[in-house]
């Protein structure tokens, strides 16, 4: 105990250690399943090809705030689902992707609330604001109710504000992430380009771009995924 003093650590408690053996547990087993790679980003999904149009849902382009949304897919071997926070005057969308595992993997992922696994998790360190258009290419899987949409603002806001989530909250979210070679780390970097090869949309020239904005907010320094390793 005295050395993990000196080195300025602070024990894990019960809940974190095991909240981080399950974690550890999924992503194993995703490592263990066959890589998909497709260098075709906006081709036909496989699973649709041959399919009539009238077999295949049209997309729903009403975007509202407290959408759970599935966007059509780009070649991603795990589907991408998210929130839609909300939609300003402007008509930029705030959104939040939902991550692929059952549980929170950091502070700032949270867990949703849901028993259904791709939207068990939500992950705060990944939230966009952009353009409407990626989200039209995207389909209405389920509504965030009023209470869940009201946490998960509010869960934002604090950790905005905070670089904590609210206090009633923080047993909901995941472990800290500290040391550089923890494979968290390459969890994240895998996330945040597994979302946005899916918000990749092709111009009217086929010229791939980005319509992402720039983030709306700096999270603080707590929410960085950088590889610092203070003792």
């Amino acid at each position: 105990m005295k050395r993990l003093e000196r080195l300025g650590a602070t024990p894990a408690k019960d809940w974190e250690s095991r909240r981080l053996a399950q974690w550890l547990f999924e992503w194993d087993l995703m490592q263990a399943e066959p890589a998909v790679e497709d260098d075709t980003p906006n081709s036909r999904p496989a699973a649709l090809e041959g399919l009539p149009d009238t077999c295949v849902a049209p997309v729903d382009n009403a975007i509202a705030a407290g959408d759970i949304r599935l966007i059509v897919p780009c070649g991603e071997a795990i589907p991408v689902f998210i929130a839609i926070v909300d939609v300003t005057a402007e008509g930029s969308i705030i959104c939040i992707p939902f991550g692929p595992l059952s549980e929170p993997a950091t502070p700032d992922e949270l867990l949703s609330g849901r028993s259904t696994a791709p939207i068990r998790v939500l992950c705060l360190w990944n939230m966009r604001t952009m353009t409407a258009k990626p989200m039209q290419d995207s389909w209405v899987a389920d509504t965030l109710s009023n209470y869940e949409l009201a946490r998960l603002r509010r869960a934002i806001a604090s950790y905005e504000n905070t670089g904590q989530l609210p206090a009633d909250l923080r047993t909901d979210a995941g472990p800290p992430l500290i040391h550089p070679e923890d494979p968290r780390r390459e969890y994240r970097y895998r996330e945040r380009g597994r979302i946005n090869h899916a918000l990749v949309r092709e111009s009217k020239h086929n010229v791939i771009r980005y319509d992402v904005e720039p983030e709306r907010h700096e999270l603080p320094k707590a929410a960085e995924d950088h590889d610092t390793y203070e003792t």
